[in-house]
């Protein structure tokens, strides 16, 4: 006979990840690699009885998160080497596949499978398994995951919502806002949510609002709003959207309200992290490490490239009146959703702000010199462009080697042009001359660890305030 008030069993659960997908991406996205992370939220999902990694396991960029995948046990799994950055990728996408397809008919097969990576070609992956009765959760870096894979999975995480957010003190850019998901969205879903309950005839209690709320919409994960489901309850129905009630000694209830005000989002702290500065290729790796800790996306040099030169076009058509802050980034928007370059909203905002702090725009009665625009005080005020898209560029950079240089002990010109082009110069006398411009920025600017940070940021620099 069964005991009663037993546990319920726990489920197994198969973990794969996409090394490239997850790691490149986060990098774009100015997101730091935390593998902590992902297998935290895959334990819980039950006990993790497998876990693989795919990659090629021989690349430079890898070997600062060699240590952790083998420190947890994982599964390395050695993908065929190639030039052609596609065909490495698809090797990727087949591999996991035969993987995870082999384990669903093994003799002990897991009941959930969380597969981190968001390409499309994981859909019939995703809907064989589900076929065979099988939990998939996916997990992926927003900027990359295709939308289908997202409502194809019966839940999907997205990275970004899982690390926590840099202290906007650490580059001195305290009036830049934090940016979290639209929490209206959240609050219509939790309405849908309680209605659906109600015609069946079921309690909404926060847990099976919540459960509720994760089968309408498999993208739905309390973490991205940095809030516990009864904190998100609270501010819809401030906002009008349900109707909350306590209940002493048991979980809270929830029907529909009446409907706007904007919620309190709570934040974590944010995590240290340490460098190592031993060797060309762990120094780039730093240097990237660096960035992404601070949440600055580094995007591809042909698309950063690109952004400017559209962004200075905009100021040229706007001649002489000028184009306000909001209107460029809306511009790059439409123009990244347009070509699908899988750049987000954030991707877009923190490359602006970057430029910003760089000094390349300027107020409209004071366009001889950069500006400090104030955001978000000036985000519709009239500006300028204080200097041309080449210099542009070179600001960027300098602005990118002036944040490493406050955590590392040298700047390092090879390292640093690894960094910002990588392969991606094909013409030698190009990269010779970017190569000298990156020599001249490192030798300009004096490393300072993390010490010298306040006092760079107490240097006054800051353009006029409108009239």
């Amino acid at each position: 006979m069964m005991e009663t008030g037993t546990q319920a069993p726990i489920r197994r659960v198969a973990l794969f990840i996409d090394v490239d997908n997850i790691l490149i991406l986060a990098q774009n996205s100015g997101l730091p690699f935390e593998l902590s992370i992902i297998i935290d939220r895959a334990r819980q999902q039950g006990t993790v009885m497998s876990s693989k990694a795919y990659a090629d396991w021989t690349a430079n960029f890898l070997r600062p998160v060699l240590g952790d995948f083998r420190a947890n046990a994982i599964e390395l799994v050695q993908l065929p080497t190639s030039n052609a950055s596609r065909e490495h990728k698809n090797t990727a996408d087949i591999q996991l596949t035969v993987d995870a397809l082999e384990m669903v008919f093994s003799p002990v097969r897991p009941e959930t499978m969380v597969i981190v990576g968001g390409d499309r070609d994981y859909v019939p992956l995703v809907q064989k398994l589900k076929r065979y009765g099988v939990f998939v959760m996916g997990m992926g870096v927003e900027a990359g995951v295709s939308r289908v894979l997202v409502e194809a999975c019966d839940s999907f995480v997205f990275y970004d919502d899982l690390v926590p957010p840099a202290p906007a003190e650490a580059l001195g850019e305290a009036t830049e806002p934090m940016l979290l998901p639209d929490p209206i969205e959240a609050h219509a879903l939790m309405r849908r949510a309680v209605e659906a309950l109600s015609r069946e005839g079921r309690m909404a209690t926060g847990a099976s609002v919540n459960s509720m709320m994760r089968q309408l919409s498999p993208a739905f994960d309390i973490a991205r709003y940095r809030q516990t489901m009864k904190e998100l309850a609270l501010s819809a129905e401030s906002a009008g959207y349900v109707k909350l009630t306590e209940n002493p000694g048991s979980d809270f209830t929830l029907t529909v309200g009446t409907m706007p005000s904007t919620p309190t989002i709570l934040r974590p702290q944010a995590v240290s992290r340490r460098y190592d500065f031993s060797t060309e290729a762990s120094i780039t790796a730093s240097y990237r490490a660096i960035l992404q800790n601070q949440r600055i996306p580094l995007l591809p040099w042909r698309i950063r490239e690109q952004f400017i030169r559209l962004v200075w076009s905009y100021f040229d058509e706007r001649m002489p009146n000028g184009i306000h802050f909001d209107a460029i980034r809306e511009n790059l928007e439409y123009h990244a959703e347009d070509q699908n370059l899988g750049v987000t909203h954030q991707m877009i905002q923190k490359l602006l702000y970057t430029l910003n702090f760089g000094r390349c725009f300027a107020y409209a009665h004071n366009a001889a010199s950069g500006a400090l625009i104030l955001i978000p005080q000036d985000l519709y005020v009239p500006i300028h462009a204080a200097v041309d898209a080449d210099e542009a560029v070179g600001r960027l950079h300098r602005r990118y080697l002036e944040i490493i240089g406050r955590n590392a002990p040298v700047l390092h010109p090879g390292a640093a042009y690894d960094l910002l082009y990588g392969d991606e110069v094909d013409d030698e006398d190009e990269a010779r001359e970017r190569t000298e411009e990156l020599e001249r920025q490192c030798n300009s600017i004096k490393p300072v660890g993390g010490f010298g940070q306040a006092f760079l940021d107490s240097i006054p620099y800051r353009g006029a305030a409108p009239g």
